[in-house]
């Protein structure tokens, strides 16, 4: 060694020894700052006969919007909301985005530490389990309020069966399907919509649902009940008349658009001595709800007048117009039958109510995998239960209908020698709405070399799924494990064959 190369080796040994010097400070900084902090427990309010332990009461005073530290990423859900948010944009920037976060998937490493420690996250674990109780949010202040799960549907019952505001009707799903059916038909017609929009307003068939927030500070705590429309069947059509009824703000000259915007306008108001803010309405439901009907006719008188002066917003108001009527029916058979929504979705805990079981809710949209004799393997797609789309294969099966199924053509071309064992079969995903099963589809089907290839994503996607790959196969093979018999499974009751069609 000569001394130029021990030179090198000096500086290297000194370079070492002040980072192993740096990383021995920092944990002694760590230990010293590892002091429990003041956890405000009086954001939390128990009102169930269940006795907290102070280790789930750290949990919940933390907040319901407390996120975890995540352990992994969700390939599969990362590329489809992607692939559904960048629907619209122009393939360079689409590009760009699937490329920083290709690169992102690939560097991402599990965290070191989390945000909770080992005894929050075991109570965690407890209140999940604890079936008897709900957790939800108070309707002021944002307060944690734990529930006995039958004072919480008992509240909601007592509300739901006052015939004064609501009105026990029949389920109205196929009712509402065929009014959207007929809509979009029109509009298809009328070159308005494609078929792709054409098959997104009738890809979710899920009604709305109620959840309770108990009003803490009256007496005896009164449920406040809020409806979720999130996700269900009017959605889609709701987004694409907002398109266009977005378009009527600039023509108004009397907005407010957010509260940012409210704050500055109000406070530019002056107000004299003798006036006064109105701190509450007192007046009954039923003159508001003639206020908005009369408010709803002078915006529709508006527009048709305007309609001949502003040919600019001219095919947009038509398309309002004409179909308004039809529009607002959905939308007064989903208002006038409240009372139909069974189900009440808590945030945290998806506690439901059924009343009246003979009426079949719809769930989410379920990918199932299928496996053949021959080692094929199938995963498509479907809005009804396990059981009806598997009954559905075999009758196609049977019958050689091979323009209908992957599955029979499959069939038909090893001479009906392959047998895909049904029984075995598994959901490995679930997704609401259509463009997002088509996608989650494409992506499983990439992985598992399925016989039913379906490419409904950006080809930037495929180095990331080929390094991914061996992961998400694994999360499959987890999932087949610990899956539900199909006989187990729930059913609804409409069919994919108008998909198919």
């Amino acid at each position: 060694m000569n001394k130029h190369d021990k030179k090198e080796k000096e500086k290297q040994e000194e370079k070492h020894q002040i980072k192993l010097n740096k990383l021995i400070n920092e944990n002694k900084i760590k230990d010293t700052n590892k002091t429990p902090p003041n956890i405000d427990k009086t954001n939390v309010v128990n009102n169930s006969d269940v006795i907290l332990t102070e280790d789930q009461l750290k949990v919940l005073s933390k907040g319901l919007k407390f996120a975890l530290t995540p352990r992994s990423i969700n390939i599969v859900d990362l590329i489809t909301n992607t692939e559904n948010s960048l629907n619209n944009v122009p393939n360079v920037t689409k590009q760009l985005a699937v490329s920083e976060i290709s690169t992102f998937i690939k560097l991402w490493k599990k965290p070191k530490n989390t945000n909770i420690d080992v005894k929050e996250r075991k109570a965690l674990k407890e209140l999940k389990n604890m079936e008897n109780i709900v957790i939800t949010q108070a309707d002021k202040g944002g307060k944690v309020v734990v529930m006995n799960k039958q004072d919480y549907i008992k509240k909601i019952e007592e509300i739901l069966k006052d015939k004064n505001i609501y009105e026990e009707v029949a389920n109205p799903t196929n009712l509402i399907k065929t009014k959207i059916s007929t809509l979009a038909d029109r509009l298809l017609n009328l070159k308005r919509i494609n078929t792709n929009m054409k098959n997104e307003f009738l890809s979710i068939e899920d009604l709305p649902k109620i959840r309770g927030q108990p009003k803490l500070h009256k007496k005896e705590q009164p449920m406040r009940l809020i409806t979720s429309t999130r996700n269900t069947i009017l959605s889609t059509l709701s987004k694409f008349a907002f398109s266009f009824i977005k378009q009527l703000r600039e023509t108004l000259k009397h907005t407010i658009c957010n509260t940012s915007k409210f704050i500055k306008e109000i406070s530019n108001i002056k107000i004299e001595e003798n006036d006064n803010l109105i701190i509450k309405s007192n007046y009954p439901t039923y003159i508001i709800n003639k206020c908005m009907k009369n408010t709803i006719q002078l915006v529709n008188t508006k527009i048709n007048g305007q309609r001949e002066t502003n040919n600019n917003i001219n095919n947009s108001n038509n398309n309002i117009n004409n179909n308004n009527n039809n529009i607002n029916n959905n939308n007064n058979n989903i208002n006038n039958n409240n009372n139909n929504i069974n189900n009440v979705d808590n945030n945290k805990n998806n506690n439901k109510i059924d009343q009246n079981n003979n009426n079949k809710m719809k769930y989410h949209i379920t990918l199932p995998f299928i496996t053949c004799s021959c080692g094929s393997i199938y995963n498509g797609e479907t809005k009804i239960g396990m059981n009806q789309r598997i009954m559905q294969h075999n009758t196609l099966i049977k019958n050689k209908e091979i323009n209908k199924s992957e599955m029979a053509q499959h069939h038909h071309k090893n001479e009906y020698k392959c047998t895909f064992d049904l029984t075995r079969a598994f959901v490995i995903d679930n997704e609401i709405g259509r463009k997002k099963r088509r996608i989650k589809e494409s992506i499983y089907s990439l992985i598992n070399n399925s016989i039913n290839r379906r490419v409904d994503i950006n080809g930037l996607w495929l180095p990331l799924l080929h390094e991914t790959a061996t992961e998400i196969k694994s999360i499959i093979k987890v999932k087949e494990k610990h899956h539900i018999p199909v006989t187990k499974l729930q059913d609804g009751d409409s069919g994919t064959a108008e998909e198919n069609k």
